[in-house]
This record gives C-alpha cells, sequence and structure tokens, in this order.
C-alpha cells in the first residue's frame, strides 16, 4: 500500500460511514415525524370521539327529562295557550342579545370552566339569526328580552312567590347547521340569585331546515329570561341558523 492510499481509504470509509450516519438520521426524523403526526391524528379522532359520545350521553338524559315536560304540560284536560313571544313580525335583532360566554362542565365532582369564550359573530337578517363559530372553545349567548304577558311588552318574565304555582311554557323553532352538528341549551335564567330554573339540550345536525318543540316547567321564584347557549361544535368554521321563535304559556 503506497502513501496516497494510506490518506483515500481512511476518506473513502470515513465519508461512507458519515452518510450512512446523515441518511439514518434523516430516515429517524422522517420516521419520527410521520409517528408524531400519526399521534396527533389520533388524538384529534379520540376528542371528536368524546365530544360525540358526550352529546349523546346528553341527549337520552335529556329524553327523560322532556318527556316528562311534555306531560306536565298536556297534563289538564283542556290547554290554554297565550303567546308570550313569536318572532314573526318583529325585529329579533332587538328582541335577542348576543353575547361570547365561557362554557361549564364538572368533572369528578369538580367544576371546569373553559379557557377561552365562545368566538364568532352573531347576523340577524330576513328572520333569521346566524350564529357563525369560529373556535370551539365557551359559547354563545342569545337572551330573549322581549316578552308579551297581560298584554303588556317587558323585558323579563315576573316572578310570582305568591301563587306558588309553577309556570308551564312550549318553544317552538326552526334550525339548520353548515359544516357540522351544533349543541343547543335552552335555560330559563333567574337574574337575581343566577338560578337554572328549567333546562333542556338540543343536537342541530340537519343540513335543512328543521322544527323542533320543547316544554319547560319552571318555578318562578326570582324574574327570569329564556337564554340559547350554542356550543359543542364537531367542525370549524361551522355555523347555525335558528327562526320561526313561537314560545306560549299553559295558563290552565
Amino acid at each position: 500500500m503506497n502513501d496516497t492510499s494510506k490518506f483515500i481509504i481512511p476518506i473513502f470509509l470515513g465519508s461512507g460511514l458519515f452518510s450512512g450516519v446523515i441518511v439514518a438520521l434523516l430516515s429517524y426524523y422522517l420516521t419520527r415525524k410521520k409517528y408524531n403526526q400519526e399521534i396527533d391524528n389520533l388524538k384529534i379522532v379520540n376528542k371528536k370521539l368524546e365530544l360525540e359520545f358526550e352529546i349523546l350521553k346528553k341527549t337520552q338524559e335529556n329524553s327523560a327529562s322532556e318527556i316528562t315536560a311534555s306531560f306536565d304540560y298536556y297534563q289538564s284536560f283542556s290547554t290554554k295557550e297565550t303567546i308570550v313571544y313569536q318572532s314573526l313580525g318583529s325585529d329579533m335583532g332587538f328582541d335577542f342579545k348576543s353575547k361570547s360566554g365561557h362554557s361549564y362542565s364538572t368533572e369528578m365532582g369538580v367544576e371546569i370552566v373553559s379557557k377561552e369564550r365562545g368566538e364568532g359573530a352573531v347576523n340577524f337578517e330576513n328572520g333569521v339569526i346566524n350564529i357563525e363559530r369560529t373556535n370551539k372553545e365557551g359559547r354563545y349567548e342569545l337572551w330573549l328580552e322581549s316578552y308579551f304577558v297581560n298584554s303588556k311588552h317587558q323585558d323579563m318574565l315576573k316572578k310570582d312567590i305568591i301563587s306558588g304555582t309553577k309556570k308551564k311554557y312550549k318553544l317552538n323553532f326552526s334550525a339548520k347547521v353548515v359544516n357540522g352538528e351544533h349543541q343547543l341549551l335552552f335555560t330559563f335564567k333567574g337574574l337575581e340569585k343566577g338560578t337554572i330554573l328549567a333546562r333542556t339540550e338540543k343536537v342541530i345536525k340537519n343540513i335543512s331546515w328543521t322544527d323542533f318543540t320543547i316544554y319547560f316547567v319552571v318555578d318562578p321564584n326570582e324574574n327570569f329570561r329564556l337564554r340559547i347557549d350554542d356550543y359543542n361544535m364537531v367542525n370549524l368554521p361551522s355555523s347555525i341558523q335558528l327562526k320561526n321563535f313561537l314560545l306560549v304559556e299553559n295558563t290552565n
């Protein structure tokens, strides 16, 4: 072996080893990146399944309460209904006040508050409320602040602690969604202590207009309003449209 060979062979072997190391590192990086991406995709799928399961569970839980409320509403032989609110012919942009809010859940007895408020926009046009959501955190709130009681307009439903009689309401509305399910929470909320007087949930998944009817039995121990929360979207961006609100009270 001459002197030149003594230098060329180590250089050749060294360059081959270096190339092998580079290839191995590059292969590891690409494999690791793909693995991490697959893990992230699995987390997203798992989160979506958890959300869909939670929505299904709440829907099943509410079915029993809705049946009870509807039975209470129609339990008398005659039903005398009085219109409390009707969106037809009304300016819903004036009737409803909207704002973003945090969402709340309970895990192992501990209340969990969302880190962010609901983001998006609410538009009122041609008798339709359009809620466009740009995040999945929090919720969008619609507060109904227009009621017609005893031939008078008022911005809330008044408490009645004298008679001790519970109030029975029926709410009709139409809804549809664009790009995935939305969950609506309907709550009669007390304005003095913040008491939840009645509530029920609906999962809206139809892409064409669909009619809904829900019932409430309310103990009016404080002044209250109807609040509608939009939350638990499956996809982003997405929107939900609402129209044809009719709130009536069974005054029997």
